[in-house]
């Protein structure tokens, strides 16, 4: 007769955080505190693929453990193993599966199950099997609290996840995430329990960032490049299963130019970036989205106040943030029945090194006043901490009926003029 086990253990998260967690059957093995003995003899065939092999290999052991991936569903949020007969793992004949589903309505908490089973233990072992079904008891109860522990309260940090995380295990792409606005919305998604994903053409900043926020990954990208984006988002959810957030942050300026003199080389590499950059992108996560199970997920582009207000000498980058809002518009309607959000942000000119360099590159082509006031009714600039803030209540449940708008991170600019002057003196005395 089989010997069998059956356990179970009920997690405060959402199942779809839960899964994210235990998904690949190579990295999940992680919470059974056995990952640096375990390698993957065929990358090519990864965690997520039926057929995936893990070899555990323990100090003293001559030969490899041969574990198997038989059945993978990330719909059903589950997957099973066999194992291969071994002198250190003495079974016949096993099979074991783990699940995860949810609970309540709200998907506040969910229940973490084991089922498995073994024919025999092999004669001359040593082992017997109610040995073998108490080593298995404590390995799997182990992995239960060591994904229970993912979503206990512990202390925030701006690399750490938060007590409570707003955007808990959810897989967040974040396009130009390397610097700038990139990297403070990364660092703040990685705050609130994201699983982030950092694709940048910054290797070295990108990877130096994906070292500091718990649970992030770095990848290469172009956007200006569709079969790139395609790779990448493609490249997350044989990763993680899913993708659930997708920033469309990268961006340029361009040549600060007036538009009779603006080149059409300037145009097209500013267009490449900021507008069919970003239509790639949100393509291929309007793509994945849709497809995934269950359906939904949030688009967050990042416009510009300039798409709104007009600014002098960077028609090709208000051009492309108007476009990028109308993108907005017009996937939000075609998409929201899915359960798909899209919507936009807007901040003013923040403090971060691409508008430093506009700044630099103004001031070394002509002479100007050192103005009178601030460009907003409200004094000063937004820092990227700021928009990041809002970045993450736009993505997270808290916003689930706020789709297809802008909210505009100004201080007051689109607003209205608070004093006298041109454009650039209309906020706020210094």
């Amino acid at each position: 007769m089989a010997n069998s086990l059956n356990l179970a253990r009920v997690v405060a998260a959402p199942a779809e955080a839960i899964w994210a967690e235990m998904s690949d059957f190579v990295e999940s093995s992680k919470h059974m505190g056995i990952r640096k003995f375990v390698t993957n003899p065929n990358p090519a065939v990864g965690g997520t693929k039926v057929g995936c092999v893990r070899h555990l290999l323990f100090p003293g052991m001559p030969t490899p453990a041969k574990e198997t991936l038989t059945r993978y569903s990330a719909e059903k949020m589950t997957w099973s193993l066999t194992v291969e007969t071994h002198m250190y793992v003495p079974m016949i004949g096993y099979d074991g599966t783990v699940s995860v589903t949810r609970l309540d309505a709200d998907g506040r908490q969910s229940l973490l199950t084991y089922t498995g089973s073994f024919k025999d233990v092999v004669e001359g072992s040593g082992v017997t099997a109610a040995d073998q079904l108490k080593t298995i008891e404590k390995t799997y109860n182990g992995f239960f609290a060591s994904i229970a522990k993912v979503f206990e309260s512990a202390p925030a940090s701006s690399n750490s996840r938060s007590a409570v995380g707003r955007l808990e295990g959810k897989v967040c792409l974040v396009t130009g995430g390397s610097s700038g606005l990139g990297a403070a919305m990364c660092r703040a998604f990685g705050t609130e329990g994201a699983k982030v994903v950092i694709a940048d053409m910054d290797v070295q900043k990108g990877e130096k960032l994906a070292k500091k926020i718990e649970g992030s990954t770095f990848m290469h990208l172009n956007v200006s490049k569709p079969e790139e984006v395609d790779k990448v988002v493609a490249g997350v959810v044989a990763k993680y299963a899913r993708l659930d957030v997708v920033v469309n942050n990268a961006g340029i300026i361009g040549e600060w130019l007036p538009t009779a003199e603006y080149t059409t080389a300037n145009w097209e590499k500013v267009r490449s970036v900021n507008m069919d950059g970003a239509f790639f992108v949100l393509r291929a996560a309007l793509k994945q989205m849709q497809s995934q199970k269950p359906t939904g997920g949030v688009v967050l582009n990042m416009v510009s106040t300039s798409a709104f207000s007009a600014f002098p000498r960077i028609a090709g980058y208000i051009a492309a943030k108007a476009g990028l809002m109308g993108l907005t518009r017009s996937c939000a309607a075609e998409y929201g029945p899915l359960g798909i959000r899209v919507l936009a942000l807007a901040p003013t000119g923040v403090l971060t090194p691409l508008v430093m360099q506009v700044a630099a590159d103004i001031d070394s082509k002509e002479t100007q006043e050192p103005p009178t006031r601030h460009t907003n009714p409200l004094p000063g600039m937004p820092t990227p901490v700021d928009v990041a803030n809002v970045a993450v209540f736009a993505c997270s449940e808290e916003a689930k009926w706020v789709t297809g708008c802008c909210i505009p991170i100004d201080g007051g600019y689109l607003a209205g003029n608070a004093g006298f002057g041109n454009d650039m003196a209309r906020g706020a005395k210094l």
